[in-house]
């Protein structure tokens, strides 16, 4: 390895702690987006030295670091979902699928160069594939669904980038299988990965407020100061209020949260605003982050009011979530216990309607 490579490893590896340490922060009600964030970007201050010395994450003791850095595929998912998902739980399915791809390579090293080593290369770069993939498949459908601006642009193109990378560098490992690459592909990972590692680093110590908040990292806005004169207080028509009172009155009175489709750009449609005008009143003024939020909080509370119905103990609850514009069992019951701190069985059975909201 030459000294230029040597320093630039070393840079990108430095930016990534730096990166780890600052993503480790960020204050969410979910810790899965920080801590998986934090592991990722370890992850890859561990992959800048083992992938140009194998030997560096090869002994028994390295063990620990072999893993953080098998993992970046699982732990770049994990971040990508909680990040576009503040609510986004992980599953023991997920953690196993995870487990395994970090135990592949540890176990394929440890065994004499042959066919099993192969294939062990094979399938940690397939999974790891199929991990990148479904969390850039997951950040393209859950976009529009986002209402903060800075955020929404910002997500998809961070995510994106650091998603389409990491299926290039597999995909070169796969194509290498066991073979080592050469000084020149070596050189030019590490100077690509490392730029994209101090980029980042960057951004996200600056002032720069939209790169804080694509991250979660939304800092308090500072005081206002006293010795500013303020104009007086003029009355002036209020146009969100106006938007908001039309909004509420499709929400309700035509009860369009009924509809499973219902979307932005549909809603936007009815109202004749553009979405993006849309996305900025109900973030800014109703506080709430992404649309199926806003959307479901109109459905839960109209099947918690059927639940707390006696006359209605006839219909299933499978019914009252469909009709209420569930598109799921599932996600209606993690919707509902997340927000009433109840199933909907304990709810209907308990008949407290006064059972408090999380």
């Amino acid at each position: 390895m030459s000294e230029l490579e040597l320093a630039i490893r070393a840079a990108g590896a430095t930016a990534a702690v730096i990166l780890a340490a600052a993503i480790a922060r960020v204050p969410t009600a979910s810790r899965v987006g920080p801590v998986c964030g934090a592991l990722l970007c370890l992850g890859v201050a561990v992959y800048l030295p083992c992938s140009a010395s194998s030997s560096l994450c090869s002994s028994p003791a390295s063990i620990p670091l072999a893993f953080l850095a098998s993992a970046i595929p699982f732990f770049f998912w994990a971040w990508s979902r909680a990040v576009m998902d503040e609510e986004f739980h992980l599953s023991v399915a997920a953690l196993l699928a995870g487990l395994l791809l970090a135990i592949i390579p540890i176990v394929a090293g440890s065994m004499p160069r042959g066919r099993f080593v192969q294939w062990g290369v094979i399938a940690h770069s397939l999974l790891g594939i199929v991990f990148i993939a479904l969390a850039l498949a997951e950040v393209v459908r859950g976009w529009r669904q986002d209402l903060i601006e800075a955020r929404r642009r910002l997500r998809l193109a961070l995510l994106v980038i650091c998603g389409g990378y990491t299926i290039a560098v597999l995909g070169v490992e796969l194509f290498l299988q066991s073979r080592p690459a050469t000084d020149a592909l070596q050189l030019l990972n590490a100077t690509l990965l490392a730029s994209l590692l101090l980029a980042l680093a960057t951004g996200l110590l600056s002032v720069s407020g939209p790169l804080r908040s694509a991250l979660g990292w939304n800092a308090e806005p500072p005081a206002p100061d006293p010795s500013v004169t303020q104009p007086a207080p003029v009355t002036a028509r209020d146009l969100d209020e106006e938007l908001i009172a039309k909004l509420h009155t499709l929400m309700t009175g035509n009860a369009m949260y009924r509809d499973a489709e219902l979307s932005i750009a549909l809603l936007a449609s009815q109202l004749g605003v553009q979405e993006k005008r849309l996305r900025e009143v109900i973030n800014r003024r109703l506080g709430h982050k992404n649309f199926p939020s806003y959307v479901n909080a109109f459905r839960l509370e109209e099947v918690r009011l059927r639940l707390a119905n006696a006359s209605e103990d006839k219909l299933p609850i499978l019914t009252l979530a469909l009709d209420a514009g569930f598109g799921s069992i599932v996600a209606f019951n993690r919707a509902f216990k997340d927000r009433y701190a109840a199933t909907p069985s304990e709810y209907r059975a308990n008949r407290k309607p006064c059972l408090v909201e999380r």
